[in-house]
Parts: structure tokens; sequence; C-alpha cells
């Protein structure tokens, strides 16, 4: 089978296990293992070695207790990805990390294979030199996945993977090329990542009149400092330094394949590259508006990359999408010549259920404008709301406090959270709706979604209440809020840029971006927020979009009564089974007695 066939064998075996469903750092542990391979594979390390790195903690590791699967697996995970990436597979759980270092640090050139106690108590595992080698790469991708403070802000990493590499590379048949030391490059230990570390958050957290080029300390292992020093350089209107800046950038971006800021994803921080460089070579006018944007986009940073991304974003500054894409952002979807096709856009949607074994449900729609806020006045909804919005406000008065359950999401506050759903993901709260009938006429006049995709509720941050950030799941919506009772001293942040409700106003917002909401005063805030379809989809896609909601509401309300009824019979037989046994036994025993 070839390598692409054994991933994506995996990644279904991995869905099949729930894996997407198991909790590891900040996120579940098959992003986990993808995000190991996607390295590896990054690194240009053997077949073997990638397939390995794409189920390496699935028998558990010393850090890692879950077990996706035990010694009785090995021969599906064989089965799966090969005989050697499975020893390779195995090793990595069983010997600890320390054990794997101190081998290779230590051993002579005389052995070919090495007899390493397994954690768990087993006999020693046998390794050959070049496992050995490669199971520390792993190692070391390992380390570069997961590691990162609790936003994403970076942390020190890099020296602990250079020695996993250091110690591999004698008998490792490909090093990643961000290894290798360059001429002219200053020895990278852990006080040089502390300092560059420093640096970098410094720079990031100062005025852009202050912030200095990145230090020549780590500068060719890790882009994120140069993007800053780029952006600096743009903005003093140093075209040709922000360029030149940008490029080694990106090249530093190819290299390490991870981000090492993980505030941003590894696509956002190239992006802010590839700006620099197009920025860079500007004239004249042009030059200007560019450094303008660029220090705008400092200033407002506020020690945060999401936000500088957000304000390019906002003000759709990245370079153009490539001629032949015709689902450019923000564009509107291209016509259908037949009734009976598809829209292409939904078409391309679509079609990725024919790879979707790492996420079931597309959740990203193509073409869409991208931003953190959208103005509201854009939506006729907003006007309609607005008009009524007293009168919204008595209707939410109505419930007594009893009837606002606490938020069940799960996503960590201080305080508490109440909401009162009106309609969730489908499901109407008729009683709540018929007290509320100026709030359900709104709702039916416009393009709200009322289906899976949707939610609809009145929602109660406690005085001294903060939600932590978290992100919705898709960018087919965009959430409005309507301002009901807004006390001061309450916000909230999307894509790093603050804004605040006022009372009988409304706020629009793509939740897809992370967000956080609080309330420091010593009164409640309540807003009334509804999910509305994003604007640049067309009447056709949204009708097709909300069937494939309701399809799926349906197949899942099906698929459980079919379960429920199996589970009962499975049941049954089971009671009717025992009674045939203690019958039997019973029998058994009198005819014992009477001999």
């Amino acid at each position: 089978m070839a390598a692409s066939g054994r991933a994506a064998e995996v990644a279904r075996e991995l869905v099949r296990r729930r894996a997407d469903l198991i909790r590891h750092e900040r996120g579940s542990l098959e992003s986990h293992l993808v995000g190991v391979h996607d390295i590896l594979t990054r690194w240009k390390q053997p077949e073997r070695v990638q397939l390995a790195g794409l189920l390496h903690s699935g028998y558990s590791t010393e850090a890692f207790a879950f077990r996706l699967f035990g010694k009785r697996d090995r021969p599906r995970m064989r089965e799966l990805i090969g005989e050697a990436s499975e020893r390779l597979t195995f090793a990595f759980g069983a010997i600890r990390r320390e054990e794997l270092l101190r081998a290779a640090e230590e051993a002579d050139d005389v052995a070919t294979h090495l007899h390493l106690q397994a954690r768990w108590g087993d006999d020693a595992q046998a390794v050959s030199r070049v496992e050995l080698s490669e199971l520390l790469v792993i190692h070391a991708a390992n380390l570069a996945e997961q590691s990162c403070g609790a936003r994403g802000e970076p942390v020190e990493w890099i020296a602990r993977a250079r020695r996993f590499l250091s110690a591999a590379q004698r008998n490792a048949e490909v090093l990643p090329a961000w290894f290798a030391q360059r001429e002219g490059d200053e020895p990278f230990d852990g006080g040089a990542e502390t300092r560059l570390l420093q640096a970098y958050e410094a720079r990031l957290r100062g005025p852009a009149s202050t912030v200095e080029q990145a230090s020549s300390v780590g500068q060719s292992l890790v882009g994120e400092p140069l993007v800053l020093a780029g952006l600096v350089a743009l903005a003093e209107g140093r075209g040709p330094d922000a360029a030149s800046l940008g490029a080694r950038a990106c090249v530093a971006f190819e290299a390490l394949g991870v981000s090492w800021d993980k505030r941003l994803r590894i696509d956002r921080w190239e992006e802010l590259a590839q700006v620099l460089m197009r920025d860079g070579r500007l004239c004249d006018r042009e030059l200007e508006v560019a450094s303008e944007r660029a220090r705008a986009s400092l200033d407002r940073a506020d020690g945060s990359p999401e936000r500088i991304w957000a304000h390019f974003d906002a003000c759709e500054a990245w370079p153009e999408a490539p001629s032949e894409d015709p689902f450019v952002a923000g564009a509107p979807p291209p016509p259908s010549t037949d009734k009976g096709t598809l829209p292409p856009r939904f078409a391309r949607y679509i079609g990725a259920l024919a790879t979707n074994t790492e996420r079931p449900i597309p959740e990203f729609y193509p073409g869409l404008r991208t931003s953190p806020w959208y103005d509201p006045r854009e939506f006729a909804i907003t006007r309609d709301l607005e008009t009524h919005a007293a009168e919204i406000a008595s209707e939410m008065r109505a419930f007594e406090v009893e009837y606002f359950q606490d938020e069940a999401e799960d996503i960590g506050r201080t305080g508490r959270w109440g909401v009162l759903f009106l309609l969730e993901m489908g499901r109407r709260n008729e009683e709540a709706l018929a007290l509320c009938p100026v709030t359900a006429s709104i709702i039916q006049r416009h393009r709200t979604i009322t289906t899976r995709g949707g939610l609809m509720y009145f929602s109660c941050l406690d005085p001294r209440t903060r939600i932590a950030p978290h992100q919705g799941p898709t960018n087919q919506r965009l959430r409005c809020h309507l301002g009901l009772e807004i006390p001061d001293q309450c916000g909230v942040r999307v894509g790093g840029v603050v804004r605040s409700w006022e009372e009988g106003r409304c706020i629009v917002f793509d939740d897809s971006f992370w967000h956080e909401v609080w309330n420091n005063s010593d009164r409640r805030r309540v807003v009334l927020i509804l999910d509305l379809w994003h604007p640049d989809l067309s009447d056709d896609e949204v009708a097709l979009l909300a069937g494939l909601h309701r399809y799926g509401i349906a197949n899942r309300m099906t698929t459980a009564r079919a379960l429920s009824r199996n589970d009962a019979a499975q049941r049954k037989a089971r009671r009717e089974g025992e009674s045939v046994r203690r019958d039997a036994s019973g029998v058994r025993a009198g005819t014992k007695e009477r001999t």
C-alpha cells in the first residue's frame, strides 16, 4: 500500500477509535497525532518514520497514560502501517525518553542493536541503532508539535529538540534542515533560547517606534521574530529591509515546519511573511499606505499576534489568490448555467466528504470573507432588532431567574454564565418562544440559522464573570449580539480586537475566530444572541446547507432509535439466557441431591 494510502487508512482507524474525542494538551489526540505526522513529513523523514509518528503515542507513553490500542492490537497495527513502523511505535511507548537519550549518547560503534528496559516491566526492548535515531527524531517532532504556553505563546523547546537530533545524527537517514548549523550562526542552547523568548515578547509588547530588528540569536531557526522585525521595518518605510526579512522568515517557516509561536497557525505566519515580501517592494504612495497599515497593526497589537493578523485580514491585505482559483473570498458565487447543477462552492464543500476521515463534518466553507468583525449596518436584521430592542428586553425580563440554565458547553469560566435557549441546533423551545412573540417574529423574517448550525438565546453574565478564549466550529455563520442590559466594565475580544456592547444596539462578529468575554462590573450583563448565515452565501447555498443540516439531524435520530431498539433486544436476550441457565442449574442440582 502506498504511503498516502496507509496514512488515509490510519486516519480512518483513528476515527473508528474516537481519537478525536480524547483530550490531549490543547486539542484532541487525533489532532496531535496528525500534527506530528505533518511535521515529520515536512522534515522529509522516511515513510516508516512518518507512519510511526502518526500513531506514536497509541500504546501510551510515560507522559500520556491513555492507550488507544493494546498489545493484542499489534497485528492490526502491523497491517496498518507495516512492521518497521509498528516496531518504532511500540518502542516509542515502551522506552522512556531519557533512556533513549542515554543509550544514544553513550553507545559505542560496535553493537548493531541495543537492549533497553521497557517502562512497563517487560523484557528489554531490542532496537537497532537506526531505529534508536528515528525514535529520537519522532521525539523531537512530538516536542515541536505540542510545546507552547496556555494561549499558544512560545516556550523553550528548540534546545531540547536539538539535543534529541544531536543524539540521533550518527545513524538517522535524514535530519531536519533547521538542525544543521549554518556558518556564522551563534551556538543555540537553553540560554540563547531564553534570551530569544525575552527579546521576542519585549518587541511584541513594545510600541512600534521602539522595536529593534530581530537579534541574530535563533533568527535562522524561527521565523516569527523575523516577521515582527519586518513589520517594524515596513512601518518605518524601510521597504527593502521588510522584504528581505519576510523572505528569510518564509525560509525559516519552511524548514521548521511548525509554528514556534502557536498563537497563530504556521500558514498565517507565512501569510504575514508574504505580505512583507510584497509590500516591501512597493514604491512611493503605495509604500506609504503599506507602512501606515503595518504601523497600525503594531500599535494595536497589545502583545497579540492574533491581533496583528486580524488587522491585516480586516484590511483584506493578503496577496491576491491565484487567478486559477475561482473561489475568491468575498466574491459572489459564480452563476450556474444549469438549474440542475449545484453551486460550484457547495460542490467543492460537499466534495470534501470524499476525504473526511480526519474531520467527518467539513466545517469551513470555501470562498467566504474572513474578518473578525462586521459592520452591523450591513444586515437588515440588526435594524429590526434595534427598533424593537425595548420590547425584546421586556420579553427577556418576564422570565424568572430559574429559566436560565448554566451554559453546558465545555468552555472555561470564572463566575456564572446563564443561558435561556429559544432555539438550539434545530430544536425549538416552544414555551420560551411563545413568551417572546416580538423576538420570534424577527427570527422568522430574516436569514437566521434555524437548523443544526445555529443557536438563539438570551445570555447572562453574572457580575465578575469571565469566559475563557474559545472559538465556534464553522465560518458559515456570523454571530449577532443585541445589548439588553449592559453595565460598564464589560467587553468582548474577537481576533484580538476589543469592543463592547451598547443597550439597544447590535454587534456582529465571526465566532470561528478566538474570542473571549468578560463582565467586571457589579451588575449582570444580558444580550440576545442570534446566528446569521454568512452574507456571502447565496440563497441557493443557504437552502442546500440547511437541507444538509436537517439530513444530519434526521439521520442521527434514526440511528439513535435503531441502536436503542437493538440494545433493548440484546438486554432482553441476555435476561432470557440467564433465566434458562438458572433453570438448568436448578435441575442439575436437584438431580445430584436425589442421587
